[in-house]
């Protein structure tokens, strides 16, 4: 990687300003330096410190307001799809520390045909339902839905799942651990319920990600629906070309 100081100046200020937000200096919602204080600070003219601000304006990371200048929008969270992860391992690799969750619901039922459907079982099949705020260092992060088949989590009532990663318990047995998954991701607006879960705006954009996890005899153990807001979430992928 280059040394910093040979990209261009307003480079070199987007990414003072992009340290400082991931340093928690400045904190979503806060306001950055102005033109005319970059400008001051560095030795800058207003169109280089204007650059600095769209760069990160561009990215995603702030939003200009009017009057009320630029402000930090947040470092939108990275994911892989070509990388199969629990959601507790994803945001420990992302830098948070603590990953819990708030139990909004669980209980354990008979399979309606919309679940068998989901689970690839057939009707009546028991299985399990949890549903859960997620959050990484107390910040609520998203809300996730997950059907298990009971054949795979015998002993789910043994679990609080406020600290427990669903994934880590399946793969303490060989025949419910998840090694492959497939997911599909929509866009969607946020019901009023899962947008007082999150602290957003009812009708909030965000992507709603359905994932069936496998194992390794192509069974179905869980089936999951998470919540993302948008402006927090970008996903990426890698693939060949033919």
């Amino acid at each position: 990687m280059g040394n910093i100081n040979q990209l261009p100046k307003y480079l070199q200020i987007e990414k003072y300003l992009l340290s400082k937000i991931e340093s928690g200096e400045y904190k979503k919602g806060s306001k950055l330096p102005s033109e005319r204080e970059l400008g001051e600070k560095f030795g800058i003219s207003r169109m280089t410190a204007r650059n600095a601000l769209n760069e990160l304006v561009k990215s995603g990371v702030a939003v200009r307001k009017g009057t009320a200048g630029t402000l930090v929008t947040g470092i939108k969270k990275k994911k892989n799809l070509t990388q199969v992860e629990s959601f507790t391992s994803y945001f420990r690799n992302q830098g948070f520390g603590e990953i819990s969750a708030v139990v909004l619901r669980r209980e354990t039922k008979e399979a309606d045909a919309s679940v068998s459907e989901c689970l690839s079982v057939e009707l009546g099949t028991v299985y399990h339902r949890l549903v859960r705020l997620r959050l990484a260092d107390g910040q609520p992060v998203a809300v996730e839905e997950s059907l298990v088949n009971a054949l795979f989590l015998p002993d789910f009532d043994n679990y609080t799942f406020v600290n427990d990663s669903l994934w880590e318990i399946l793969r303490r047995d060989e025949n419910s651990a998840p090694v492959r998954a497939r997911t599909q991701i929509e866009m969607r607006y946020l019901s009023k319920d899962i947008s007082q879960y999150l602290g957003v705006k009812t009708g909030t954009p965000a992507f709603v990600m359905d994932n069936a996890a496998f194992n390794s005899h192509g069974d179905i153990v869980e089936w999951s629906r998470t919540h993302y807001p948008g402006d927090n979430y970008c996903f990426s992928f890698e693939s060949a070309i033919f």
